[in-house]
């Protein structure tokens, strides 16, 4: 019977664990729509404000009636309810039970058993506040008042002004939503778009609205929607012979990536941007010995790489030589780097390059140095080329000789092996015929050896050239 009943336990605690890995995920997609839905936010955030200020009013009203009853002399509620009707010809036609009802809520006599609740009440939100304005650096102590206020209550919402892809903050004001969060309303200008963000993971992103920021919501970042001017007033590279050029004003324009290629803005649809590129703009941010790179410093590097690159390719003849034509050599670069279109790792689009001036960051003997190391670089390199070529037919040919040599003497051994009598002593016999065949190949090597020894050290000639005389 025991066993039994146990039996029966654990099937309904596995039946109420398949019914929890069941609905777990749909209740958290659940949890996921509503924080990806402002409007849906602001709307709870309503409600369970004026929850909670009817959960305290209820409270007060509460301790007032049970001081009444624990009041050995209890207030007469009654008379006192006739007396106003009669008394107040505002509530002469108020019945008398709704008279009653106020009366025994609002009266001195009553009242004063609120007192203490109310009074921790304040207790309570004088110490939260504190607490705020101490954990997040806050300026005054009504900030962090406010902010549990309004997370409380749902009342004096702070408000946050984002123009221009930046967030515009009073001088020398803290703004409680740039530094603590929601609750609160960001007010979005025509133009920017703004990605927010929980404690752990990125919400929908906002564009050119009144946006509703929930509980445990931040601002990430802001971005502009407008096309962006950049601007690098010199960059210095080097050309394929090891000469330094100045590239002088360089200019480009840029936006964020549009969601549909060649978009083209209009009264009906002035901006656009592709989330995927959002994000890129946000996490595709290196650290120098500065911190976190902008976005802007990061789109500078990123034109610089092609530029770079182009460049070293070339010689200084190609960008500087006398009669070149400049327009037609900033022609070129200009093509290079917008087929190469750097900027999408960072979630940007380039729309045009133009580079102000080419010039020389080296002068006279500099020069003439360095085309004089790329001229002994390219005969040396030749040289050791050659001399390589040389030194590996050497060792070819001689590995070549020591095989035929060798080759020679295992066949001289084995005929004399075969004509051997193997009738006789056969250890004495094979010991002679091998000290006689060894004597004979030292006696030959000795005599050809200077011959050989001659050739070796003359290299045969390259192909394609004529033996010297």
């Amino acid at each position: 019977m025991v066993q039994q009943i146990r039996e029966f336990f654990n099937e309904i605690r596995q039946g109420i664990a398949r019914l929890r890995n069941r609905y777990r995920g749909q209740f958290y997609r659940f949890l996921q729509g509503m924080w990806a839905n402002p409007e849906l936010n602001r709307q709870l955030q309503s409600f369970f404000g004026l929850f909670a200020i009817i959960f305290l009013v209820v409270m007060l009203s509460c301790f007032t009636i049970l001081g009444d009853r624990l009041n050995p002399e209890p207030l007469d509620v009654g008379s006192v309810a006739q007396k106003v009707h009669d008394t107040n010809p505002f509530f002469a036609h108020v019945p008398r039970g709704i008279l009653e009802f106020f009366v025994l809520r609002v009266s001195g006599e009553t009242l004063r058993y609120a007192i203490l609740p109310l009074l921790a009440v304040i207790l309570i939100f004088i110490a939260g506040a504190y607490f705020v304005k101490d954990v997040y650096d806050l300026d005054t102590f009504g900030q962090g008042l406010r902010h549990m206020v309004s997370a409380m209550f749902g009342l004096f919402y702070p408000k946050l002004l984002v123009d221009e892809g930046e967030v515009k903050l009073e001088d020398g004001k803290t703004n409680l939503l740039n530094a603590l969060g929601g609750p609160g309303y960001v007010l979005i200008q025509p133009g920017n778009v703004v990605q927010f963000r929980q404690i752990r993971e990125l919400t929908n992103p906002s564009m050119s609205e009144s946006y509703f920021l929930a509980h445990f919501e931040y601002l990430e970042l802001p971005v502009s929607l407008e096309d962006q001017i950049g601007h690098s007033p010199s960059a210095v590279y080097e050309t394929r012979d090891g000469i330094l050029t100045r590239f002088r004003d360089i200019r480009y324009g840029y936006r964020i990536m549009p969601a549909d290629d060649g978009f083209k803005r209009s009264p009906d649809q002035p901006y656009s941007y592709d989330p995927v590129a959002l994000e890129s703009f946000l996490f595709e941010r290196s650290v120098d010995d500065e911190g976190l790179r902008t976005w802007q410093r990061n789109i500078s590097f990123a034109i610089d790489g092609p530029i770079r690159a182009f460049v070293g390719e070339k010689t200084i003849d190609f960008l500087m030589a006398p009669g070149i034509d400049e327009q037609e050599v900033r022609r070129i670069i200009r093509t290079r780097v917008l087929n190469a279109q750097p900027l999408r790792k960072f979630g940007a689009e380039l729309l045009w390059i133009d580079i102000g001036k080419i010039e020389l960051f080296q002068f006279g003997d500099q020069i003439n140095s360095k085309r004089i190391q790329r001229w002994a670089a390219d005969w040396k390199g030749d040289a050791d080329v050659t001399r390589a070529y040389g030194e590996a037919t050497k060792r070819v040919f001689l590995e070549i000789g020591r095989a035929e040599a060798q080759a020679e003497a295992l066949k001289s051994i084995a005929k004399s092996l075969g004509d051997v009598d193997w009738q006789d002593d056969e250890v004495s016999n094979l010991r002679r015929i091998l000290l006689s065949r060894t004597a004979q190949f030292l006696e030959t090597f000795l005599e050809k050896q200077p011959e050989e020894l001659d050739c070796q050290t003359r290299t045969p000639p390259l192909n394609g050239d004529k033996e010297d005389k």
